[in-house]
């Protein structure tokens, strides 16, 4: 009988052990579009929570854990007595290491093992916990002891006392290390005076570290500029186009060229671009610092660059989370803004994924590919005005002539009850006025919070002609 007890401990306490927390809590940020086993340390624990969700959701894991063990201690004395508290506790351990449903791929069972000692061993908790934050201490490089004990020796040998500040990497131009005498700790009167950081300054240096540890990949039919690029610090990995298989650089070459080489009669093909391309996008993210990537791409339903993306993933030094938005075009190109912004702000990884894809869900858009090659775009000789969606695009409305175009566009556009912002492009010079029309038709109205151009360059130009231009618009806050 206290062998079927002790069974049963067991078994409740391995259960309690298998609740998937950092799971949970993955679904709950970012709607399940982050597997902690792939991100970041590639451990579904608190600290990994805490580097990729965001320190809320990685302080919750950490308190659910310890709860499981503590949790499973108690039903075990419940079920077998003081012997049950600790098989229960052990069993907890081990359902969070190996547990059943995730193919026996589970975390470290550090704050589990912390919850069981609190229960069962209170006194040894404090040893425990010490134990648990070394093992538990995210990756990093670490810091230069021998140059700080070299300022040390400095600032004592001058008979100053060494003050040492937190510091960020010298590109980000924040100040160096410095020697402070007493006398600069006291103010005119000689009483002391502490120094003190503001909410906002110490919210800064936050958000500029996890800028460092985050890096930001996508690829080149995105058509975000070289300029918003390098302004965002995103690294653009460029989709292979050719003209008559003579390779096309838009970087290096005018997009009128090829608009009108497209124009005559020329045959344009595109080619995702390969695994070593992401991998060694992801390296240079490395080299400079990076903790993380989100490598940012178009929707996998027409378009094999997410797979590229995740077979250099698994082969990276580094974590990378491969986010498929949804959308093509200039949409991803938006959803990279938005990541980058919730990044700049201090945001984890989980925070811009959810953010990115967020956005995405709610953008629309309308376009038109007149004359266009085929393929992927469905081809009109007249003025079809098409919308992606759903992984395809569909003929929404047929109209006579480019002033219709315009309307319906617009109309589309502005048939929404919320305020939007919107993106008007243009493929082909010829199409620029009619794009510029409606900008100004959107921008005049009250619905519209803010209107931008960008230019459709070749990676999706190929697929639509140069007899092209459109709309993206999606909700403001």
């Amino acid at each position: 009988m206290r062998i079927l007890r002790l069974v049963s401990a067991s078994a409740l306490g391995y259960l309690l052990g298998t609740v998937p927390s950092a799971d949970i809590a993955s679904r709950l940020v970012t709607g399940g579009r982050i597997d902690l086993r792939s991100s970041g340390s590639r451990n579904p624990g608190g600290v990994n929570a805490r580097r990729v969700l965001g320190h809320t959701a990685g302080r919750a894991v950490i308190v659910a854990d310890v709860a499981k063990g503590f949790a499973a201690c108690a039903c075990g004395r419940t079920a077998a007595g003081d012997v049950g508290a600790h098989v229960a506790g052990v069993a907890a351990v081990l359902g969070h290491c190996y547990p059943l449903w995730n193919g026996f791929r589970g975390g470290k069972g550090v704050a589990t093992s912390l919850g069981q000692c609190l229960y069962t061993l209170p006194a040894y908790a404090p040893v425990d916990y010490i134990l648990a934050s070394t093992v538990a201490r995210p990756a990093g490089p670490p810091p230069s002891r021998a140059r700080l004990g070299r300022r040390v020796v400095e600032c004592v040998a001058s008979g100053q006392r060494p003050v040492v500040e937190a510091r960020a990497p010298e590109s980000l131009g924040t100040a160096p290390r410095r020697c402070a005498s007493p006398r600069q700790r006291r103010d005119n009167a000689g009483h002391r005076v502490e120094r003190s950081t503001d909410a906002a300054t110490r919210r800064s240096r936050r958000a500029r570290a996890t800028s460092v540890r985050i890096a930001i990949c996508t690829d080149s039919s995105s058509l975000l500029s070289a300029a918003a690029a390098e302004s965002l610090g995103v690294d653009v990995v460029p989709v292979a186009v050719a003209l008559d298989a003579e390779p096309f650089d838009d970087r290096a070459e005018p997009i009128d060229d090829f608009y009108a080489q497209l124009r005559e009669g020329a045959v344009v093909t595109t080619s995702q671009p390969s695994p070593a391309a992401f991998a060694a996008a992801y390296a240079r993210a490395a080299s400079r610092g990076a903790e993380t990537v989100l490598s940012i791409h178009l929707d996998a339903r027409v378009s094999g660059t997410i797979s590229s993306a995740e077979i250099a993933a698994r082969e990276a030094s580094l974590a990378v989370i491969v986010v498929d938005t949804g959308t093509v075009s200039f949409g991803v190109a938006v959803c990279v803004r938005e990541a980058a912004r919730v990044v700049a702000d201090g945001g984890s990884a989980g925070n811009a994924v959810a953010a990115a894809t967020r956005l995405a869900e709610g953008m629309r858009n309308v376009f038109v590919a007149r004359n266009g090659p085929g393929g992927r775009v469905p081809s009109a000789h007249g003025w079809t005005v098409l919308a992606y969606a759903d992984g395809r695009a569909s003929a929404i409305s047929s109209c006579a002539t480019v002033a219709e175009t315009v309307n319906t566009m617009a109309r589309s556009v502005l048939a929404e009850e919320r305020t939007v912002a919107v993106a008007v492009g243009h493929a082909g010079s010829d199409m620029e006025a009619p794009a510029d029309e409606l900008a100004h038709r959107l921008a005049r109205s009250p619905n519209a919070a803010a209107v931008e151009r960008y230019r459709v360059t070749a990676a999706i130009g190929a697929h639509t002609g140069a007899e092209s231009f459109g709309a993206f618009w999606w909700p403001t806050p």
